[in-house]
């Protein structure tokens, strides 16, 4: 994951999953901060430059952002009441959640990209320290694993993922699971490689000389990582999405009435929450 939705995206769209609390949610102000201060070790006045901004930030994202992420899961509910969900839906889904991730970066980028550009040479090696350490997280996804190895533990991941949303999983999603770990493709060494190329261009913005461009290339590559993307990459992504798809589709499909109504409570429950959270006071 780049520097960009790291710092932006989980900024956002866990304050719906790891805070899905009224009172998380109150919070947001100080996770924001400590997100951003965990890569960008800011002066007392970049600080509170970040601190005003992200308190405007969260005051949108009360008043835009929440109605849509309900918007957002009434289409869901709407799609779950049917007998089966297609991979095209999936697909339109997976749209509106890029979507969401576009409209988080085009209201925080422009600040995340000038707070960079203003790191000094101490701050910007405190910042490549940190990339390093999760391309060290990164590596060791696939250090000494055999390839078994890596494909039961992503059968392990999926298996855990789709138990917190439907519960106890029959025989045969079980062995959708296998046939989908046993078909997807290995990335964590493509992953890297990607990532370590989109480092370099980040750090030749960074070290380059500040122009009036400066910034605008920064914002373009937080915006459109995927031009910067391999072939390898572009095949790795394209071949597990949409291998990932047809799995939802198949565990759907293969739900029993317990699941289904268990899948509907736990929307339901997001769309109350969302709901009471649009309403209180920050």
């Amino acid at each position: 994951m780049t520097i960009s939705r790291r710092l932006i995206l989980l900024s956002a769209l866990l304050l719906l999953s790891a805070c899905s609390t009224q009172y998380a949610y109150r919070l947001a102000d100080w996770w924001l901060e400590n997100q951003v201060e965990e890569y960008l070790d800011l002066n007392r006045e970049q600080q509170k430059q970040l601190s005003n901004a992200i308190d405007e930030w969260h005051v949108w994202h009360q008043k835009e952002e929440l109605p849509r992420y309900r918007s957002l899961l009434d289409n869901l509910q709407q799609a779950l009441n049917q007998d089966s969900i297609s991979t095209e839906q999936i697909a339109a889904f997976e749209e509106d959640a890029t979507a969401v991730w576009k409209r988080l970066l085009h209201k925080g980028g422009p600040l995340l990209a000038e707070l960079t550009l203003a790191q000094d040479q101490k701050q910007r090696q405190y910042l490549y320290k940190q990339i390093e350490a999760n391309n060290d997280e990164l590596r060791e996804k696939f250090s000494d694993r055999s390839e078994q190895e890596r494909r039961e533990r992503g059968r392990e991941g999926m298996e855990k993922q789709v138990r917190e949303t439907l519960g106890k999983l029959n025989d045969a999603q079980k062995q959708k699971i296998q046939q989908w770990s046993e078909t997807f493709m290995l990335g964590a060494e493509i992953e890297l490689a990607q990532r370590l190329h989109w480092q370099e261009r980040f750090r030749d913005i960074l070290e380059g000389p500040r122009t009036e461009d400066s910034q605008t290339q920064l914002l373009a590559l937080f915006e459109n990582p995927r031009s910067e993307w391999s072939k390898e990459k572009l095949e790795l992504e394209d071949h597990n999405r949409i291998l990932q798809r047809q799995l939802l589709s198949d565990l759907f499909q293969l739900s029993d009435e317990k699941q289904k109504k268990r899948l509907h409570k736990q929307i339901s429950k997001y769309q109350d929450l969302l709901e009471k959270m649009a309403k209180q006071k920050l």
